[in-house]
C-alpha cells in the first residue's frame, strides 16, 4: 500500500517538474519565430532567429537566453514588435543589424518595455526609426553597436538607468524629434572608439528632460540636441560629464525657455555649456561647475552663447578656460552675474553692449563669494592677481570700488559690480544677560555676552557699556567661529535703575546690541526702615515717607499699607511684584517725584 503510494507521488512529481520544463519555449535558428502570448524561453544560445511579437500587451522573457545574430551584412532583427504595450526582458542580443526593432505605433497611451536586456555589436541596439509613441528602456546595457538606441519621430520615451559603453557613433541617437521624453540617471563610458563620437544625439529635443546622467571619456560631443530645428522647455540638469578629448560638454541649439542647471563639466577641450542656432530665447544657465584641466588651444569656451536673446547666466563657476563667458555675435539682452569667473586671462567678452554683466544690486541674498549682496560676478586667478582679489573695497560692502572693465576692441565688458573675494563679516553679539538683575547697592554683578564671527576672526575687543561706562570682558569658554562666551563682574554702587549694552569689533567692522534697562539696584534711605526688605513682606504701619533712595519693597512678599496710613515716595523708587501690593481701607501710596517700579 505503501509502495503504491510512493509510487504515484514520484510519477506525480516527475510529471509536474516536465510539465514546468514544457513551459519554456525553444525558437528554432534561423528562421522567424511569431508570438501572439506570453513566452519564456529556454535558457540557451539561438542563432540567426528573429521574435515577432503580433499581439498586445505580451511579454518575451528571453530567460537570459543569447540572440545571435551572427551578422553577414543582411539585414535581420533579433526582436520585432508589431502590437502595443508589449514588454521584452532578460535577452542578450549580439551581432544584429537591430536587436530590437518597434515598429510604427499610434497609441498615445500605451507603453512598450526593454528591461534588463543586453546589446553587444549590433549596428543599432534598439531600432525606432518609424513614429512611435511611447517605449520605456530601463536597465539595460548597450556595448560596442554602431549606435546604441536609434529613433525616429518619437514621444513619451523614457530611458533609464542604462549603462552605454564604447558605442561606435552613438549611444543615443534620434534623427527627427522627440518629445515629452525623458533620460535620465543613465551611464556613458568610453565612447572614443572614433575621433567624433556624439555620444547623446537628438536632433529636435522638445518639452523633455536629460538628469542625473554621467559620461565619462569620451572623443566628440557628449550632448548634442537640437542641430536643425528648434527644442522648448528643456531641462537639462545634475549631470556629469567628464573627460570630452574632442567636442563640447553640452551643445544645444535653437533652445527656448529651457534650463541647464545643477551640471559638473570637468575636462572639455573646446567648450563645456555651447548654446546657438536659430534664436535661442529666454534660456536660465545656472549652479554649474565648469572645470578644464586640459590643455586648450585660443578659442576654448566655458559657456559660449551665439545669437542668444534674453538667456541669464548666474552661480556658475568657471574654471580653467580661454574665455570663461562668451556672447558672440548677435546675442542680445543676455545678463550675467553672480559667477566665478577663475582664470588667468579671465576674459569675458561680449560683441553687443545690450548684454550685461551684473544685475542690480540685491541685498536680500548672499552672493557667490559669500558677501551679503548679490550684484555681479567674482574674477579671481589662482594666483590671487584677480581683478575681485586686488580690488579696493573700503566700504566693505562686497564690491569692489571701481568696475571690472575689458575695452578690448570690439568686445567691450563692464561690470559695475564685481565681487570682492575678501568682504568682512561683522560679528554678532548674542545672547547677553546680567545676574542678578535685581539687588542692592555694593554688589556685584555678572554679565554675560556671546561672541561669533562668520569668517571665525578672533574679537579685537569685547565690552560692557554700563551706564556710559566702559569694561573690559574675558573670553570665558567656545569658538570665535561658533559662539566664544564673554563676562565681566563689576560692582555697582549707585542704587536706581542702570542700562546696558555689549560693543565688539573683530579689527575691521564693530557691532553694538540693543540697550537694555537693568538691572535694578537698592539702597537704605531715610525712612524708619532702615535696612529695606530683599525678601518678605513689608508692612507699613505709619506714615512715612521715603526720600533720596531706593527700595527693595519685596519680589516674593506682600507690601501692605495698613488702614489710614500714607507711604509718600518722594525722590526715591521702591521696587515690587505687582501681584504682592496691598491696601487697607483708606491707604495709600503717594508718588512725590518718586517712581514705584513693579517687577
Amino acid at each position: 500500500m505503501c509502495f503504491r503510494f510512493c509510487f504515484s507521488a514520484l510519477i506525480f512529481f516527475l510529471s509536474l517538474i516536465l510539465c514546468v520544463q514544457a513551459a519554456c519555449v525553444s525558437p528554432s535558428d534561423d528562421s522567424e519565430n511569431w508570438y501572439v502570448s506570453d513566452t519564456v524561453l529556454c535558457t540557451d544560445t539561438y542563432n540567426r532567429v528573429t521574435l515577432v511579437l503580433d499581439a498586445d500587451g505580451i511579454v518575451l522573457d528571453c530567460n537570459g537566453s543569447i540572440l545571435d545574430g551572427l551578422w553577414d551584412g543582411e539585414q535581420q532583427e533579433g526582436v520585432i514588435v508589431m502590437a502595443d504595450s508589449t514588454t521584452v526582458i532578460n535577452c542578450d542580443f549580439r551581432n544584429y543589424e537591430s536587436g530590437y526593432s518597434l515598429q510604427e505605433s499610434d497609441s498615445s497611451e500605451k507603453m512598450d518595455y526593454v528591461l534588463n536586456s543586453t546589446f553587444y555589436n549590433n549596428t543599432y541596439g534598439i531600432d525606432v526609426t518609424v513614429i512611435n509613441y511611447g517605449i520605456h528602456v530601463e536597465n539595460s546595457s548597450f556595448h560596442h553597436n554602431n549606435v546604441g538606441l536609434d529613433f525616429g519621430t518619437t514621444t513619451n520615451v523614457t530611458v533609464v538607468l542604462n549603462n552605454f559603453t564604447g558605442n561606435l557613433h552613438a549611444a543615443v541617437k534620434d534623427n527627427y524629434v522627440m518629445k515629452w521624453s525623458r533620460i535620465n540617471n543613465n551611464r556613458f563610458s568610453d565612447h572614443n572608439r572614433s575621433s567624433t563620437v556624439n555620444v547623446v544625439d537628438i536632433d529636435q529635443f522638445e518639452e523633455s528632460e536629460f538628469k542625473n546622467n554621467y559620461f565619462i571619456n569620451q572623443n566628440g560631443t557628449a550632448l548634442l540636441l537640437s542641430t536643425s530645428s528648434v527644442a522648448s522647455e528643456l531641462v537639462i540638469e545634475n549631470n556629469t560629464i567628464i573627460n570630452v578629448y574632442e567636442g563640447d560638454a553640452l551643445a544645444v541649439y535653437s533652445m527656448r525657455d529651457g534650463i541647464i542647471r545643477g551640471n559638473t563639466l570637468i575636462n572639455s577641450t573646446h567648450t563645456a555649456i555651447r548654446s546657438g542656432g536659430l534664436n535661442p530665447t529666454n534660456n536660465l544657465i545656472e549652479n554649474n561647475t565648469i572645470v578644464n584641466l586640459l590643455p586648450v588651444d585660443n578659442y576654448a569656451y566655458g559657456i559660449y552663447l551665439n545669437k542668444d536673446f534674453n538667456t541669464t547666466i548666474r552661480n556658475n563657476h568657471v574654471f580653467g578656460y580661454t574665455y570663461p563667458i562668451m556672447l558672440y555675435d548677435k546675442s542680445n539682452y543676455c545678463v550675467a552675474y553672480n559667477n566665478i569667473i577663475n582664470d588667468t586671462t579671465q576674459q569675458v567678452r561680449s560683441r553687443n553692449q545690450t548684454n550685461s554683466w551684473n544685475t542690480s544690486r540685491d541685498c536680500t541674498k548672499t552672493n557667490i563669494a559669500g558677501g551679503p549682496c548679490v550684484g555681479g560676478n567674482l574674477f579671481l586667478n589662482n594666483d590671487s592677481s584677480g581683478f575681485s582679489q586686488t580690488c579696493a573695497d573700503d566700504d566693505n560692502d562686497g564690491f569692489c570700488d571701481d568696475p571690472y572693465t575689458d575695452s578690448s576692441v570690439g568686445w567691450e565688458v563692464t561690470d559695475y559690480l564685481a565681487l570682492t573675494e575678501d568682504y568682512n563679516y561683522a560679528p554678532t553679539l548674542t545672547l547677553g544677560s546680567v545676574s542678578p538683575e535685581l539687588d542692592s547697592t555694593g554688589s556685584t554683578f555678572t554679565f554675560t555676552v556671546t561672541y561669533s564671527d562668520a569668517d571665525g576672526d578672533a574679537s579685537s575687543y569685547v565690552r560692557l557699556v554700563l551706564d556710559g561706562g566702559e569694561h573690559v570682558m574675558s573670553k570665558q569658554s567656545g569658538e570665535f567661529d561658533s559662539g566664544a562666551v564673554y563676562s565681566v563682574e563689576p560692582t555697582i554702587n549707585d542704587y536706581g535703575t542702570h542700562t546696558y549694552y555689549f560693543t565688539s569689533s573683530d579689527g575691521t567692522t564693530t557691532t553694538d546690541t540693543s540697550t537694555v534697562t537693568k538691572p535694578h539696584v537698592t539702597s537704605n534711605s531715610d525712612c524708619s526702615v532702615t535696612d529695606p526688605p530683599v525678601a518678605g513682606d513689608w508692612e507699613i504701619s505709619s506714615s512715612e515717607t521715603c526720600q533720596d533712595s531706593a527700595f527693595l519693597a519685596s519680589s516674593t512678599g506682600d507690601l501692605c499699607v495698613k488702614d489710614s496710613n500714607t507711604l509718600t515716595v518722594d525722590g526715591a523708587t521702591i521696587y515690587i511684584n505687582q501681584s504682592k501690593l496691598n491696601f487697607e481701607g483708606s491707604s495709600k501710596i503717594t508718588l512725590t517725584n518718586g517712581i514705584l517700579t513693579f517687577m
